[in-house]
């Protein structure tokens, strides 16, 4: 059945046959319906409503839409007009879209009906669909629930003009598969649901933006992924002036948590999360050429053979911030930091706590350029035959780095600090509790080498059984070493427990050679 009209009184449409309730294209709208209901069925080639290339004003004051087969409850193409539909559309098993909307070059489309799956299997298809729309608006003001398999429950195209908002009190869309949200070439889309606010995957993707536009993402909504792809992977896109603020964002024994590249434009905020049992040797967070500032406030943990946060290649136009103010948990292959002085470089900030156990990998790397803060007092570094911590031609910032313990066995120096500029490298350990600051021992090299290096505070630490100098450097300006013990340095002639060349500024503390190699 399908219903043609310029303009038409209050009247109920019903259809559960395979055509359409309301079919209208080219025409100048000043109509209006109290209800429309009908079932798009297996066999339908037909939308329930469809209105293309028209203007004016069509509003829909209810009606209940089941969508079983494979097109859709509306679909909405080449439009400039003010639309409106109170419907309650539910998904049973469908194969197509719940809602078209394409190539809208104007105008405003309101839903106030829920768009419900809940009751239902998994839609085999998409949910919610938006392409080429150079304009205009789209809000949803009732509950929107979304399940699919498949495809994506919300997929948007080439769409950053043409702002959608979720403005009902819960906004689910979760997926089994692949993708839950794809977004490429561009959107504006404000997720303002207050009480339920989610966006899930349990065996793949959450959300994934790429194909270049302009994206801005507002309203903080939750992305949760398990057993497959990044909760967050983008690529290649600019963020809009709006930014990215998203809420919990959390992965578990996935191979990438958050994963975004060759990306620039305005903030990317991220609330909090867990990111936790990463796999098949990936990483928590991997941020590479990254021109925006970041932060992500939730805990990253990972397993040996993963990686807790990678950051490489980085820098904005003007300097960016990056920051990760969550507790961070690595029992495999360390922080690692390289080449971020690209454009005005990169500031990457740990504040929240580290804890890295790392074995015979380096537990915290940063190398070539950038800027580095670890800021608390309760960060410990840990390794074995990887060199624990080493900072090379990369400025230690202004709050410094600071951990409580640094220890190595095996390794070939335990702590390197090479051209760091100004800022201030510590090792606190506990008060005035020897060892408390960690072990350094059976080095093939020095305990500490260091280089060009400013400001270094070294406490409670013991350096023990070193293949050369205990503490080795040269140009070194202000130097505190407190309690530190040096037993056992140097295994040749001429190799000793301090051998400093160029000491400059202040020295002090309290130091203990017990005997040399």
């Amino acid at each position: 059945m399908a219903v043609n009209v310029a303009a038409a009184g209050a009247a109920t449409i019903t259809s559960f046959g395979n055509g359409s309730a309301l079919s209208i294209d080219g025409v100048a709208l000043d109509a209006s319906f109290d209800t429309i209901n009908g079932v798009v069925s297996v066999l339908s080639s037909n939308s329930m409503v469809r209105v293309a290339n028209s203007t004016g004003t069509l509003s829909i004051g209810g009606g209940t839409i089941i969508v079983s087969g494979a097109r859709q409850a509306f679909d909405l193409s080449g439009n400039n007009m003010t639309f409106s539909a109170g419907n309650v559309v539910e998904s049973f098993g469908a194969t197509g879209f719940l809602l078209n909307m394409t190539g809208n070059t104007g105008g405003t489309y309101t839903f106030s009906g829920p768009f419900n799956d809940s009751d239902s299997g998994d839609n085999d298809a998409g949910g919610l669909f938006f392409s080429g729309n150079t304009g205009g608006t789209t809000q949803f003001n009732n509950n929107v629930e979304i399940r699919t398999t498949n495809a994506p429950g919300l997929d948007i195209n080439n769409n950053a003009a043409h702002a959608i908002r979720f403005a009902g009190t819960e906004t689910l869309i979760e997926t089994d598969g692949i993708l839950t949200v794809e977004i490429t070439g561009g959107a504006t889309v404000s997720f303002d649901s207050t009480t339920v606010n989610q966006i899930t995957n349990d065996s793949g993707r959450g959300v994934v933006i790429n194909g270049g536009g302009v994206v801005t993402l507002t309203g903080g909504i939750d992305v949760q992924t398990s057993s497959g792809g990044a909760a967050l992977q983008m690529t290649g896109v600019t963020v809009g002036a709006g930014g990215i603020a998203l809420g919990n964002v959390s992965s578990s024994l996935s191979t990438f948590g958050i994963q975004i590249s060759n990306v620039t434009g305005g903030d990317i905020t991220i609330a909090g999360g867990a990111i936790t049992g990463i796999s098949g040797g990936g990483i928590g967070v991997d941020l590479d050429a990254l021109g925006s500032n970041f932060s992500y406030g939730g805990t990253i943990t990972n397993p040996a053979n993963t990686r807790s946060v990678q950051v490489t290649n980085s820098g904005g136009t003007s300097a960016n911030t990056i920051t990760f103010s969550g507790a961070i948990s690595d029992s495999g292959t360390g922080i690692f930091l390289d080449n971020n002085d690209q454009n005005a470089g990169a500031t990457i900030n740990l504040t929240g706590g580290v804890t890295l156990n790392t074995g015979g990998i380096s537990a915290f790397r940063a190398f070539n350029g950038g800027t580095v803060n670890v800021t608390g007092t309760n960060n410990t570094a840990t390794s074995t035959t990887g060199t624990t911590v080493r900072i090379e031609n990369t400025t230690i910032g202004g709050s410094g780095v600071t951990f409580q313990s640094v220890s190595a066995n095996g390794a070939a120096n335990g702590i390197v600090l090479s051209n760091t500029g100004a800022g201030a490298f510590t090792v606190t350990g506990i008060g005035s509790t020897a060892g408390s600051g960690g072990t350094i021992q059976n080095t093939t090299g020095a305990g500490l080498l260091l280089s060009n290096a400013q400001n270094v505070s070294i406490s409670n630490l013991n350096i023990r059984d070193t293949g050369s100098h205990g503490i080795q450097g040269i140009t070194v300006t202000n130097l505190d070493l407190t309690n530190v013990t040096i037993d056992d340095a140097g295994n040749a002639v001429n190799e000793h427990g301090i051998n400093i060349q160029n000491l400059l500024g202040t020295v002090s503390g309290a130091l203990t050679v017990c005997s040399l190699g």
